[in-house]
């Protein structure tokens, strides 16, 4: 007997999963590896490649000023790949993998502003692909890349200082800023000693996007109408900017937290199914402590799927980052709350029902999780602080029972490179997610296949 155990849907750079609900059954927590400030403190966020994590650190290393680092998915094999000195960087973001090449950002070293680096996934190759200067903004943080051209957006960039999204060639030439945010006015804020909002029609900070086509989508922290933040499209070629969605104003009900109807800072990292995108807001929503909301490329059905509220510690406020779609289901960390208010993993169903935290940290196993990276049975993270040992960080694996054979993807080019770890299981390709689909003859792990259609649905089938 043959069995589904998931579709990958590949349209140039987006690639979403449609698996089965996961039952929740029995959690298990790993961790992985323990920080100190010798080899590295304050880890980011991480990227996949095989059975390889990569990733940074903000600080530590024999340089004391961050790391690039790689590790085995069991936790063996940590290696620091390049040290920062503060000379040449510090304080390294989070990294963007092409290829066998990794791409980050770094804050300034010496008299440099800020950078973009690249180095090869084996430690070698090292590169300063460009130096930032103030009126640029801080170095473009990547978040794709087409052919040998990388794209993503400077927070504080531009002509304004409101941000930019911005594209360069693979080997540092031909910086190119295709949307400058525009200048904003400030809000007055009726709370003495809070920053007053920034307001303007597009956005203000701009962090991540994601390619359909040959459309952008990202969110900006801050700004638009309410300044509170947006979520906006625009063409590849720069033209076309729509703002879909201006988070409200709101007021303050703390020193602190903004309470609206629908969010406040949206987090950057987009996820997209259909028509449809989801993300997160760190503030706002009815308690003021964030949200999980959902609208359509269009613009139109704008949805707050759930409020934080830290007045219920136990179910986590202030999400942290993206959320990981898996079938029906978003998954996500908040910074704060869980049982011991050092931070939860949760999960929501696309509809907004069946909110649930599937683990707290507790400060020995972590503090302030980051984003999730969704491999296997589970998920793999980092957090900022905390942990057993060294108390500067870790990385951790979260297991979920019931997990069907994942596709692993990269895009690299005009190709999607695709990898999975059951040699039983065969993939299959179709043009519609309806089908037909058929077996892809002679193929196996890794397997590439060069984009020639603007979507493409693949599945694993398990072998008779």
């Amino acid at each position: 007997m043959k069995t589904r155990s998931g579709t990958l849907i590949v349209s140039l750079t987006i690639v979403s999963l449609l698996l089965p609900i996961i039952n929740l059954g029995a959690i298990v927590f790993t961790n992985l590896y323990d920080f100190n400030c010798n080899l590295g403190c304050d880890p980011s966020s991480l990227v996949l490649w095989g059975n390889t994590l990569f990733g940074t650190t903000g600080g530590g290393g024999s340089g004391g000023a961050g790391t690039v680092f790689k590790i085995n998915t069991d936790g063996t094999g940590y290696t620091n790949l390049y040290c920062f000195n503060g000379d040449n960087g510090n304080n390294p973001g989070g990294l963007f993998l092409a290829g066998d090449t990794l791409y980050g950002t770094a804050a300034p070293g010496g008299t440099n502003g800020s950078i973009l680096f690249s180095i090869k996934t084996d430690g070698t190759g090292f590169t300063n692909l460009n130096n930032f200067t103030n009126d640029d903004g801080n170095a473009l943080s990547v978040s794709l890349s087409i052919g040998n051209t990388l794209v993503g957006t400077i927070g504080n960039g531009g002509s304004n200082g409101n941000g930019t999204v911005s594209m360069i060639n693979t080997d540092g030439t031909c910086f190119t800023n295709i949307y400058t945010f525009s200048a904003d006015a400030y809000t007055p804020c009726p709370i003495a000693g809070q920053t007053d909002l920034p307001t303007n029609y597009d956005g203000v900070n701009p962090g991540g996007v994601i390619l359909e086509g040959n459309i952008l989508y990202g969110v900006a922290g801050y700004g638009g109408t309410g300044g509170n933040g947006t979520v906006f499209r625009i063409n590849l070629d720069g033209t076309g900017f729509t703002n879909l969605h201006s988070f409200t104003r709101g007021s303050y009900n703390s020193f602190w937290d903004i309470a609206n109807s629908d969010g406040a800072n949206p987090q950057p990292g987009l996820v997209l199914s259909g028509n449809t995108l989801y993300g997160t807001t760190q503030q706002g929503g009815t308690a003021g402590e964030g949200t999980v909301f959902r609208i359509n490329t269009d613009g139109t059905g704008f949805t707050n799927l759930h409020n934080f509220s830290g007045s219920i510690k136990t179910n986590g406020y202030y999400p942290q980052g993206s959320v990981v779609l898996y079938g029906s289901t978003l998954y996500g960390t908040t910074l704060q709350g869980g049982v011991h208010d050092y931070g939860a993993v949760y999960r929501i169903n696309i509809d907004g029902t069946g909110f649930a935290v599937l683990y707290s940290f507790n400060l020995n196993d972590g503090q302030w999780p980051g984003s999730l990276l969704l491999c296997g049975s589970g998920f793999y993270g980092s957090t900022l602080h905390g942990g057993g040992v060294g108390g500067m960080g870790n990385l951790f694996l979260l297991s979920l029972p019931v997990f069907p054979i994942p596709l692993q993807f990269q895009i690299y080019g005009n190709n999607t490179i695709l990898r999975w770890d059951n040699p039983a299981f065969s993939l299959q390709a179709a043009p519609m997610v309806t089908g037909v689909y058929t077996n892809i003859s002679g193929a196996t792990s890794p397997y590439t296949n060069a984009n020639t259609r603007s979507q493409m649905f693949y599945r694993l089938q398990g072998n008779q």
